[in-house]
């Protein structure tokens, strides 16, 4: 079963932050020549989170199986892994918005350090390693069409302490101009930051972030900001929040505003994305 469970160890989502990713699925990267979230800024620089996601291509008549054998064997590792501290935050979700050449479902967990996240890993295939269950090895194969790991780094990530079974992570990903990395940065920390720290004070939303690739798999520019709904609620309130940030300006201002975001990504990079959680619990950040 060696080979099953290191296919298997890795799930994450986020097909979720996953999502971002992958844009396909969902969730995400960073720079390969200087760090993602470098600044000049002298203030102190927030802890970073490190999420390992797998996205899987499940057959669409196992979809239902795929969650069984997750809930069955890869939960309860999960679950004692997140009592213990070992892991921060854990999570499977499937894709709302299918492609032909996408990824269904997407599987994670997540730790405050690179060292801390392979550490993680190691006791998750310990715990299972020690499951024999061969008829789960090889229905587990025969769903499965195509598979892909990323490991995310969210910086400063922020979310309330919860646990859903249901719910949505919903995404957004662009690709940042290479010499205009500290301009959007700016204006995430400015002009979109405060709207979701109102909205998760407010409950509205569970947690959000800024991720980008730690190990770039990806382009090296394309950034994620997503953030996670424990209902449908969710999507009306983020928008009409974003709303009235924008109500708030003359038309002037709000044409300035809009101009200096798109000035700094890629034209015609953006892309949006949302799954549907099945279960998600994450620590306090």
């Amino acid at each position: 079963m060696h080979q099953h469970h290191t296919r298997r160890h890795t799930g994450l989502s986020m097909t979720c932050r996953c999502a971002a990713l992958v844009a396909a699925a969902v969730t995400i990267t960073v720079l390969s020549v200087a760090p993602l979230w470098a600044d000049s800024h002298e203030e102190e620089k927030p802890v970073t989170t490190y999420t390992r996601v797998a996205l899987w291509e499940v057959d669409r008549d196992h979809w239902g199986d795929f969650v069984d054998l997750f809930e069955k064997h890869d939960q309860p590792i999960l679950e004692k892994l997140f009592a213990d501290g070992v892991i921060t935050e854990w999570g499977i979700d499937a894709n709302g918005l299918h492609k032909p050449d996408g990824y269904t479902h997407s599987t994670w967990y997540s730790a405050p350090s690179m060292s801390a996240l392979a550490k993680a890993g190691e006791a998750y295939m310990a715990a299972f390693d020690e499951i024999d269950d061969p008829d789960a090895d090889a229905a587990f194969n025969a769903m499965i069409g195509r598979h892909r790991d990323v490991i995310l780094e969210t910086e400063g990530m922020r979310s309330a302490a919860a646990t859903l079974d249901g719910g949505y992570f919903q995404g957004h990903t662009v690709t940042v101009t290479r010499d205009k990395w500290k301009s959007f940065q700016s204006y995430w920390k400015h002009r979109m930051k405060p709207v979701y720290e109102q909205l998760l004070a407010d409950g509205d939303i569970v947690a959000y972030g800024l991720s980008g690739e730690a190990i770039v798999t990806g382009h090296p520019m394309m950034v994620n900001w997503w953030y996670v709904m424990a209902d449908a609620d969710g999507f009306d309130t983020v928008e009409a929040a974003f709303d009235a940030s924008w109500g708030e300006m003359d038309e002037e201002g709000r044409r300035a505003r809009w101009l200096s975001i798109m000035d700094t990504v890629d034209e015609d990079s953006y892309r949006g994305w949302v799954t549907s959680i099945i279960h998600f619990a994450t620590a306090a950040h």
